[in-house]
């Protein structure tokens, strides 16, 4: 949450900036126990619309038959994605 609240100090502080995310679709949308990721930066495209985007991505492995016999807790396993790319300006940084 600390995060969140960071980047909306940022966003606030900064009019030029924009900020786009790409979140794993099944991972940031389990809401139990806790809030969901995807639910706490619904919250800066709601303050920001024009400047906050949000991607999700869904694996192309969890489909069809698949996603509607695998359990919602279990369908991570079908292929959760990890990547970690930040960018700046021109920049891009990945890391693991």
């Amino acid at each position: 949450m600390l995060q969140i609240q960071a980047l909306h100090d940022a966003l606030e502080a900064n009019p030029e900036l924009r900020v786009t995310m790409v979140l794993d679709y099944l991972r940031s949308t389990r809401e139990t126990p806790n809030p969901s990721s995807a639910s706490l930066v619904a919250s800066l495209c709601a303050a920001f619309p024009s400047r906050v985007e949000l991607r999700l991505f869904h694996t192309p492995q969890l489909t069809g038959w698949r996603k509607r016999v695998v359990p919602r807790r279990f369908d991570e396993g079908w292929g959760l994605q990890h990547l970690k790319t930040y960018g700046f300006d021109d920049g891009v940084l990945l890391s693991g």
